[in-house]
């Protein structure tokens, strides 16, 4: 059961679908997600399914996809260029 944000009702439509790019791992580079629409049948209010623990609010990048980025940045201590570099040849091995 969806409810709408802010309020107790429970009378909500699926509603069409928006499409964002998301950059999940490094070895499937950039997806388009359908993201779910939703909309409230009682008070017209439309909204979509919340990311906030995918992703975090105005970014494309997953959390998962941030974390191994620092993870890498600390094990290399290089460039993002290197960081690319090295992460496509240890997914190659």
């Amino acid at each position: 059961m969806v409810f709408v944000p802010n309020v107790t009702l429970k009378s909500v439509s699926p509603d069409g679908y928006n499409d964002r790019l998301l950059y999940f791992f490094y070895d499937e580079g950039a997806v388009n997600a359908k993201i779910q629409r939703y909309t409230c049948d009682n008070c017209g209010y439309n909204f979509i399914t919340d990311l906030d623990e995918v992703v975090e609010p105005g970014c494309n990048y997953t959390r998962v996809f941030k974390e191994k980025v620092l993870e890498f940045m600390g094990l290399f201590f290089g460039s993002v260029r290197k960081i690319a570099y090295k992460v496509k040849k240890r997914h190659r091995d």
